[in-house]
């Protein structure tokens, strides 16, 4: 079927209405019996190689090239297009776009799911990265939302300097130049946490803060991976510090330099015990649960040893950071824990959807349409914006038209990608949209300089990424 449907009106109805007069029709019969004479002649013309309505000798007009715009269109307002036509009509193509509404139903969501826990969750800026995002969700979202789980700390430096506070630096500084960035940060007046899980990282961090005449606090990162039986480690394998034993010497020793506090514990085992239903891996469907229970019950063990010892030596910890989306109903029960750090699950990316939870997607992008193949088929400019979890890529999915499915091995590329339609014609037009679903966040908000906030077919705001400041992914 082409984009233009059709419908059979059926047989004619004789149209004869009330209060007709015989004369009136006479008249009638007469104009319908030539009209019908006219049009069985011009069919015999056109039968006969000649184009209805041309004069004899006269060669016919050579068919007008189709354009784009007479292309067969599919309903462009039905087959779940949603706002998204009235939305993108005037916006450049390809566009990033957040809806809000889908926006703060995932916040309510992900707060609510801490039940009677009085616990805060700290924003994850790698599954965001867009101030207006932030400023968003500390604005008009639960109370319930307090701090920032930054990646760097350059995005600190950017973050506070446009007013942001409550900064917990997840990667420790590598040379003097962040450490001093870091003391100029405290010496301002912002709450700053640095993570740190060996003796280098403090002693640059112990340098800058006594140059500055300042108190840097620091939070141990504890290794989360677990060993099921021997020679088998699940997780990511980032920090040195195993068990309490190794957290209180180093705790010890950071306090030894001068110039730092010892005030947070930090235990990422998003890493070990995110093993979602739908997420590939070794183990058989029925074990991974138990699996995923085990590995965040043994993470939660190792924190709490480690805080137990810390503040039995002393250690003013204030802030016990762990979980993830992914975890999050895990970690709730964990008494020790006071914060939890989340991003994907406040955009919902397709690597959320096995969260568990009434999480709504709230990221997209829209692709337009570049050319056009065959009519099966159609090209559209860039989409080449994919994750990757566990070495696994993690592909966008098209969400309007539905009909649409990419061809495997052409599509999601820096250039193009190509779609294929799975019931019949395309029937799109160069320049129509095509909707897509990131797999994450970050590969879309990285190629973007803003993103469009909307509510319906509304726009709200054109909000910066971190592109878009100036920051590198």
């Amino acid at each position: 079927m082409s984009g233009t449907e059709t419908t059979d009106p059926g047989p004619r109805a004789e149209a004869r209405p009330e209060g007709r007069t015989e004369g009136e029709g006479q008249i009638e019969d007469a104009v319908e019996g030539a009209v019908e004479h006219a049009t069985e002649e011009a069919a015999e013309n056109v039968s006969d190689g000649q184009s209805a309505g041309e004069p004899e000798g006269v060669e016919p007009a050579p068919e007008a090239p189709r354009t784009a715009e007479a292309a067969p269109a599919r309903e462009r307002e039905g087959r779940d297009a949603g706002p998204w036509i009235e939305l993108l009509e005037h916006v450049h193509l390809p566009a990033a776009m957040v809806d809000l509404d889908a926006l703060d139903h995932n916040a309510n969501t992900l707060v609510g799911a801490l039940g009677e826990r009085r616990l805060n969750i700290r924003l994850v800026t790698s599954a965001l990265r867009s101030t207006g995002l932030l400023r968003h969700l500390f604005t008009t979202g639960p109370r319930a939302l307090q701090g920032i789980h930054c990646s760097s700390v350059a995005e600190a430096a950017l973050l506070a300097e446009l007013g942001f506070d409550d900064l917990l630096i997840g990667a420790p500084p590598c040379r003097a130049k962040e450490a001093a960035a870091v003391a100029e940060l405290v010496a301002s007046g912002r709450h700053v946490l640095v993570l740190v899980d060996e003796l280098a990282h403090g002693q640059l961090l112990s340098a800058a803060a006594q140059e500055a005449q300042v108190e840097i606090g620091v939070c141990i990162d504890v290794d989360a991976t677990w060993q099921p039986v021997a020679e088998v480690v699940l997780g990511t394998r980032r920090s040195p510090v195993s068990d309490s034993e190794l957290a209180r010497t180093l705790a010890d020793q950071l306090r030894g330099l001068g110039g730092l506090v010892v005030r947070g514990v930090m235990t990422w085992e998003s890493g070990t015990a995110a093993f979602r239903p739908g997420a590939p891996w070794w183990a058989p469907g029925l074990v991974r649960p138990a699996m995923r229970r085990r590995s965040a019950a043994a993470a939660a063990d190792k924190r709490g040893a480690v805080v137990a010892a810390l503040r039995e030596d002393g250690h003013p910890i204030a802030v016990v950071n762990g979980g993830s989306t992914s975890t999050l109903d895990l970690a709730i029960g964990d008494p020790t824990l006071t914060e939890i750090s989340v991003g994907a699950g406040f955009l919902a990316p397709v690597r959320a959807d096995d969260v568990g939870l009434d999480l709504r997607p709230a990221l997209h992008f829209a692709l337009p349409v570049a050319r056009r193949p065959d009519p099966e088929r159609v090209a559209c400019l860039g989409g080449g914006w994919i994750g990757a979890v566990d070495g696994k890529a993690l592909l966008p999915q098209v969400v309007w038209p539905r009909s649409l499915q990419p061809i495997p091995g052409d599509a999601w590329g820096e250039a193009y990608t190509t779609l294929q339609a799975t019931d019949g014609e395309a029937g799109l037009r160069i320049g129509d949209p095509v909707i897509c679903r990131p797999g994450q966040v970050a590969p879309v908000m990285e190629r973007f300089i803003e993103v469009l906030l909307h509510r319906g077919a509304t726009v709200v705001e054109w909000a910066p990424t971190y592109r878009g400041l100036g920051l590198p992914g």
